[in-house]
């Protein structure tokens, strides 16, 4: 796993962190759109912080990113490849550390459901 992280100045740099760039970044896909959405906003978009305040827990209430990074990598202990959500992020709320890991989907399912 990279320890060393280097800052996004646009979406595009994000491409390359992507496990399989050419497949998976495309306009309508979840990777490229967050990328574009995230980027913009410069901390969480209006859309998630609209779900924190109205979640009503008041960790989210005025919760603050700390810092973000684009598909980072987590190892799963027994599984045949890491993790690699679209990004993890480290944030405050109520003087509490909170780690957030954002999985986009667009065009793409999230595989089967619990009931399924």
């Amino acid at each position: 796993m990279d320890m060393f992280f280097i800052p996004a100045k646009s979406p595009e740099d994000w491409k390359p962190l992507l496990a399989k760039p050419d497949l998976h970044w495309k306009t309508g896909y979840s990777a490229k759109a967050l990328a574009y959405c995230w980027q913009k906003a410069q901390c969480f978009p209006d859309s998630v912080v609209d779900v924190f305040r109205s979640s009503g827990i008041a960790l989210f209430a005025h919760v603050e990113m700390l810092i973000a990074f684009p598909e980072y990598k987590v190892p799963l202990p027994g599984g045949t490849t890491e993790s690699q959500p679209d990004i993890f992020i480290m944030a405050k709320g109520e003087g509490k550390l909170i780690s957030i890991a954002v999985e986009g989907k667009a065009l793409e399912g999230f595989g089967e459901t619990i009931n399924e």
